[in-house]
């Protein structure tokens, strides 16, 4: 996917610019870089997504005026 293919890319791109670093500070930097693409994406997909997580984590879908349904995670 493109997305993996970027986030990849920036990965590479901080790893070289940082290479006289130490690795503690090269992974920190690196996680940080990851750690924004995600909330970048996550922010993307929730702003596309038509379904709205209610406070007491049921679902609802903005097409359904009564569909409620439960998200199960593990």
């Amino acid at each position: 996917r493109e997305d993996s293919n970027e986030a990849a890319f920036a990965v590479a791109v901080m790893e070289k610019i940082y290479a006289h670093e130490s690795l503690t500070f090269n992974n920190t930097v690196v996680c940080e870089v990851i750690f924004k693409w995600k909330a970048g994406l996550k922010d993307d997909m929730d702003a596309r997504s038509d379904v709205y997580v209610l406070s007491n984590s049921c679902r609802k879908c903005s097409d359904d005026n009564d569909g409620y349904y439960w998200e199960y995670t593990l």
